[in-house]
């Protein structure tokens, strides 16, 4: 039978892995939206959503990290994940590296206009949420589904 620190255990990797999820499909959503207004900044709607999507990072990575350091776990653990869901991620966390780094090669290409600070770029957010998000959500499964199979065993 489980314990009770077992049950919060997989409790907390749920709700993990939950917001996390939420946060991919946000971070989808605010860097299609952001696309749509390549080279420029974000719209204000858009920025507020921006903001609020980076604050709530910090509420699935803080009790992500710590699980990791609870587990003894150092590095990114992709292991427990079947392979589709492993290509996927790296394809997501791919686009978010190329929406989150775009503004900044087209500046410096002369394309692009330049930040002053005032103004979140277009793709900024939405490629950071999903490099960060999907990173999140894949260790998670991958640790859900490996304390799974152990128990199984």
């Amino acid at each position: 039978m489980p314990s009770f620190r077992h049950a919060a255990a997989t409790l907390v990797d749920r709700a993990i892995l939950l917001a996390s999820a939420a946060g991919v499909t946000a971070s989808a959503v605010l860097s299609a939206w952001g696309a749509t207004f390549i080279p420029g900044s974000l719209p204000r709607p858009a920025e507020s959503l921006a903001k609020g999507l980076l604050l709530t990072l910090v509420g699935a990575s803080v009790p992500h990290v710590l699980r990791m350091q609870a587990l003894g776990i150092e590095s990114a653990d992709y292991s427990g994940c079947p392979r589709w869901l492993r290509g996927a991620s790296y394809a997501l966390m791919l686009a978010g590296g190329v929406l989150f780094f775009l503004p900044a090669v087209l500046m410096f290409c002369g394309i692009g206009p330049a930040v002053d600070g005032s103004t979140l770029p277009s793709t900024v957010p939405g490629g950071f949420g999903l490099l960060a998000f999907t990173g999140i959500f894949s260790q998670t499964w991958s640790r859900i589904a490996k304390t799974a199979a152990a128990a199984a065993a």
